[in-house]
């Protein structure tokens, strides 16, 4: 046997080839949305445990004053919308996509690059409308 043959893949990797754009995306919508599942059902976990055991809650009340959490939370609530008005911008792609619109690697490409646009945009105004309360 050649020595060339051992060395060749023997079926196409990332190692090898670039994922399409749009498959990169979907990837990384239905990665958010697993994400954003996980994230949902902590939080309501936690509502659960603070709502049938009170001195839970005064340990959260005590934790949510701390200066620490407020730097905390102003990062990962901004993440948190951008990932949310992504997995909806992506969703609102997939729709139009069975739809029929917009199904060309072109049109893929450019339905990418705006949801990405909007999530950041919504993200921005949301953080603007939030610090001017």
């Amino acid at each position: 046997m050649n020595t060339t043959d051992t060395n060749r893949p023997l079926s196409p990797h990332l190692q090898v080839y670039k994922l399409p754009y749009n498959a990169l995306m979907s990837i990384i919508g239905r990665g958010v949305g697993i994400a954003l599942f996980i994230a949902l059902s902590i939080i309501f976990i936690w509502f659960n445990a603070i709502v049938w055991k009170p001195e839970l809650f005064d340990a959260t009340m005590a934790f949510l004053e701390t200066e620490i959490f407020d730097a905390i939370v102003t990062v990962k609530l901004l993440l948190g919308a951008f990932v949310v008005f992504f997995y909806l911008g992506n969703g609102v792609r997939h729709v139009l996509w069975d739809l029929g619109i917009g199904v060309t690697p072109k049109c893929g490409r450019m339905t990418g690059n705006i949801a990405l646009a909007v999530a950041a945009i919504l993200t921005l105004a949301l953080s603007y409308a939030v610090c001017m309360l």
